[in-house]
């Protein structure tokens, strides 16, 4: 599918949405498959087939160039590519991509401003390296009880995951709680860039949304969600103190849903309201 911006996507987007929504739900049958299991007891053994999510080799192509080899979910792959170029930075926004297109196990990639390969790549501090990604300044605020149905409602789609034990989940809401994007993979990782990606592709301004996601919130995840520009990002697993330090520097909140009447946060907490 190409994705396109500005006039070129108010003009065409959405018949290429139509048959997006048409090949996912041809993509949703390949991302499980059911294969033979023995189970075992102390008292027999039995045999019996079980569901397991697929796990692909996804390349991300840009302007010619190769940029990295992703083990994912095969759907989404457009969200994908674009959600992972923006979240890792090498392109600084999503306007900058002119065409995002799935080819087999490639995503094809061009952008509007093409870049030399060195300087697609950061030269900072290592894997925790907030260089040049700008401080959030968003005024939004969320209500925590927003924040626990938005929650609920990822567990409650996340079909693969309930069918296979074997995928991430995330979520992305405005402050009424609507869902705005959502996907599932065996990645954490991959399952966030996807989001991002999605939202990204309907237009949406993520500086005034929230993602909530099944993975824990490490240092990675937090920088992913920083460089989109997400200034709420909530875990129903945990974070970890990477994370949060990533989250100190750059403004960002962090916070973890654990499933009773509380959302706690643990930096920037003004943005959760009671």
């Amino acid at each position: 599918m190409m994705i396109m911006n500005e006039k070129e996507s108010e003009q065409k987007d959405r018949p290429g949405k139509s048959r997006a929504k048409g090949r996912r739900k041809e993509e949703r049958a390949s991302t499980y498959q059911s294969v033979k299991c023995s189970a075992v007891s102390a008292e027999r053994r039995s045999e019996r087939s079980a569901d397991v999510a697929v796990e692909a080799v996804v390349n991300i192509m840009l302007d010619g160039n190769w940029i990295t080899i992703l083990l994912a979910l095969p759907d989404q792959l457009d969200a994908l590519a674009a959600g992972f170029l923006v979240c890792e930075g090498i392109v600084d926004a999503f306007s900058d991509l002119k065409s995002v297109t799935p080819q087999g196990a490639a995503v094809i990639c061009e952008s509007r401003n093409k870049k030399p390969p060195s300087a697609m790549v950061s030269q900072g501090e290592g894997p925790m390296s907030t260089e040049g990604i700008p401080r959030i300044d968003s005024s939004l605020r969320v209500k925590a009880a927003i924040v626990r149905e938005a929650a609920g409602k990822l567990q409650e789609i996340s079909v693969l995951g309930k069918r296979t034990s074997g995928t991430h989940s995330t979520l992305i809401c405005n402050p009424a709680g609507e869902m705005v994007s959502f996907s599932e993979d065996v990645s954490r990782s991959c399952s966030v860039d996807k989001a991002v990606g999605e939202a990204l592709i309907k237009g949406s301004d993520l500086s005034q949304c929230a993602l909530i996601t099944t993975g824990r919130i490490s240092a990675v995840t937090a920088l992913k969600s920083a460089r989109a520009g997400l200034p709420v990002m909530v875990s129903l697993s945990g974070i970890l103190s990477s994370g949060i330090e990533v989250a100190q520097r750059l403004g960002m909140t962090l916070a973890v849903c654990p499933g009773g009447p509380e959302v706690c946060a643990y930096t920037r907490a003004e943005r959760i309201e009671p």
